[in-house]
């Protein structure tokens, strides 16, 4: 049995798709290859953890559009915090983020993706090192995957 399925909880299945703009050029002889990756606020140990997904590589270009996205479950009245990383991968294979070259990070919570004009938000990418630099931009879109739909049952 589900925690859903447990516990009744209101929620809803979406499916996160990316895209990136005016990436920074961090390669000489060829433009970025891009990667995004996933972490996930744990309020009960107050840190970032990090989440098995991870976009597929774009080679080549300040403004990728990643094919793969990622389905997660949309709990309404539950803060769900996310921090997308993009990276420009130099080392590929090697699965860990931080062997890659840095792009920025962009934070943000679920509900803030879901609830925005078209399910679509606009973050600038930030890189705490640097933070008056332009790190380009992402594009996150939501989409509810109906067939998934839960609805909250009450008791009566």
């Amino acid at each position: 049995m589900s925690l859903t399925e447990e516990y009744n909880i209101a929620h809803s299945r979406v499916e996160l798709k990316f895209s990136c703009q005016d990436l920074p050029d961090l390669d000489y002889l060829s433009k970025t290859d891009a990667q995004i990756f996933l972490e996930v606020y744990n309020p009960k140990i107050k840190s970032w953890v990090a989440h098995p997904w991870r976009s597929d590589i774009v080679d080549n270009s300040l403004n990728p559009k990643f094919v793969k996205g990622f389905e997660i479950d949309f709990f309404f009245e539950e803060l769900q915090k996310l921090k997308f990383i993009v990276v420009d991968v130099d080392k590929p294979k090697q699965p860990e983020w931080r062997a890659q070259e840095f792009v920025g990070t962009f934070e943000c919570d679920l509900g803030s993706i879901v609830g925005s004009p078209g399910g679509k938000i606009l973050g600038s990418l930030k890189d705490p090192n640097h933070p008056n630099k332009d790190r380009g931009k992402i594009i996150v879109t939501a989409e509810e995957l109906i067939e998934n739909k839960t609805e909250a049952r009450h008791g009566f």
